[in-house]
């Protein structure tokens, strides 16, 4: 038995039509566990720093993420160690953080009002 998982900027569907027309019913494709389309992101209308990374995350589970004001992934500490043996945050970007998120609502409200 082998397991392959995909993170991929393309639809699920695409990935199954693909993946099953390269397999041709030469072996059985479990698609039990689903999947989620990429998640598009709001940037924020500040300057901020920005990265890619191979990750999932929770916000297509929301079912209601569609109908947000913006759909935003970011905070302190760094994605190159998140959910490992030696992650960590810096107590300084956690204090920068909260500035962060107060200026992110803040201009989530004003755009709300213009």
């Amino acid at each position: 038995k082998i397991q392959i998982f995909f993170r991929v900027t393309t639809s699920y569907a695409d990935v199954k039509a693909r993946v099953e027309k390269i397999v041709r019913g030469r072996a059985a494709i479990d698609h039990s566990l689903g999947g989620k389309d990429p998640v598009r992101l709001s940037l924020p209308s500040f300057p901020h720093e920005v990265g890619q990374a191979a990750f999932n995350t929770d916000i297509p589970y929301y079912t209601k993420h569609g109908d947000l004001k913006g759909v935003y992934l970011f905070g302190a500490g760094s994605i190159t160690v998140a959910h490992g043996p030696h992650e960590f945050v810096p107590i300084s970007e956690l204090r920068e953080s909260v500035a962060k998120h107060v200026q992110l609502a803040e201009s989530i409200l004003v755009k709300e009002h213009d």
